[in-house]
């Protein structure tokens, strides 16, 4: 689709993916409203896109993605804007392989990775544009190593093990996905969510666990094995914008090509029972589309 005129909004924007999805969805026309935790790199990235996009009218928004009442609080400054959203980009995202709770009082790896889009999606519905809108949300092949959610343990995953916990985050957000799909299907929004591959971004740079600081060795020294930030934004701008995509919701998409996904991630019941639980841990019900 043309993107004059179209506003996206798009979370975790001043570095990696984030950051390369939004030059490229700015330079195409859109108009960008980007969600992140830090004001200094904010207004280095409204400089960096107004520039590369000669549109002045982008904005930021602050959101600590660990605080609950703060993606709130963003959530309801765009709502008073009033301006209707056409894409909904979902990109921030952490990797850690200690166990730490955020402010709720919920383990981080969920709590950043799902719940916090999960209540962010759910206050902006309303201004999603009917007949057109798309959900776009960045997970990860780490869903799959999973054998489903950990319902029993959800709050502060008690036998926290990082690759496991990451996973299951990932795995809440194609089933999020898939339930979200279905409930704006009636209003001809589509959502779908993504694999953008391994790239040389920053996330869990400065971890000490082994696991990611193995990658963060290999991004610095072997950086041809991951993609750049741009090729790993490339799934993203693609489900963004593409015709092609205009009338597909609720599948899963590696290097802008349709992939099937792995049962656990085609669970409706646990999409389902997930959706309850994520009403219930961020205290904010959807509205019955």
């Amino acid at each position: 689709m043309s993107l004059e005129n179209k506003h996206i909004v798009i979370t975790g924007a001043t570095a990696g993916i984030g950051k390369a999805s939004a030059i490229a969805l700015a330079t195409a026309g859109a108009t960008i409203t980007i969600v992140v935790r830090n004001q200094q790199k904010a207004e280095e990235m409204l400089e960096e896109i107004r520039a590369v996009s000669g549109n002045d009218t982008h904005r930021f928004v602050l959101a600590d993605f660990g605080n609950l009442t703060s993606v709130r609080s963003a959530a309801e400054e765009i709502l008073s804007w009033n301006d209707s959203i056409d894409v909904l980009l979902n990109n921030a995202g952490i990797a850690s392989s200690e166990y730490r709770e955020t402010t709720d009082g919920y383990e981080e790896l969920f709590a950043v990775n799902h719940l916090a889009p999960f209540l962010l999606t759910g206050i902006l519905s309303p201004l999603l544009r009917n007949d057109g809108a798309r959900v776009v949300n960045v997970a990860a092949m780490a869903y799959g190593i999973v054998d489903g959610m950990n319902f029993d343990d959800l709050p502060k995953t008690k036998n926290f093990e990082p690759n496991k916990s990451y996973a299951y985050s990932k795995l809440a957000n194609v089933l999020f996905t898939k339930e979200l799909a279905e409930r704006l299907k009636s209003r001809g929004i589509t959502c779908n969510t993504l694999h953008p591959g391994a790239v040389r971004t920053t996330l869990g740079s400065d971890d000490k666990g082994l696991v990611l600081s193995i990658a963060a060795f290999l991004i610095k020294y072997f950086p041809f094995m991951f993609k750049t930030p741009e090729q790993g934004a490339a799934t993203s701008v693609y489900l963004s914008s593409s015709e092609d995509v205009a009338n597909i919701t609720g599948k899963y998409f590696v290097d802008s090509k349709l992939v099937q996904l792995k049962p656990v991630g085609e669970d409706m019941a646990a999409a389902k029972r997930l959706w309850t639980i994520s009403e219930e841990m961020t205290g904010f019900e959807y509205p019955v589309f």
